[in-house]
């Protein structure tokens, strides 16, 4: 949960592009955080997170930029790169001894 969310209710410096009032934070309690986060929780479905059918997925290539960094491409011509996500079939990640995805506050700070 974003800190301005669960802050005081004081006005925010952002502003819409439409020229809309400035935003104003939620004022959450601690208490009022944890409930949503909970309540989060348990909307993960198992199966998503161990890619159980019918949340399998075939083998998946997504590409990943080119050979090089922020400032330059290294190699004439340009290669991208690509990630491969293994596939995973109807009995999901366990069996292929994998482990289970992340849940979506395993990010937060």
């Amino acid at each position: 949960m974003a800190p301005d969310m669960a802050g005081t209710k004081e006005t925010l410096d952002t502003f819409c592009n439409s020229g809309q009032p400035p935003l104003e934070a939620l004022g959450l309690s601690s208490s009022d955080v944890d409930d949503i986060v909970a309540f989060m929780k348990a909307l993960t479905d198992e199966r998503v997170r161990w890619e159980k059918a019918p949340f399998d997925h075939p083998s998946l290539t997504i590409p990943n930029g080119h050979v090089g960094d922020e400032n330059k491409v290294k190699l004439t011509p340009a290669i991208e790169q690509t990630l491969v996500v293994p596939a995973v079939g109807a009995a999901g990640r366990q069996a292929k001894n994998l482990p289970a995805l992340q849940t979506f506050d395993a990010g937060l700070k």
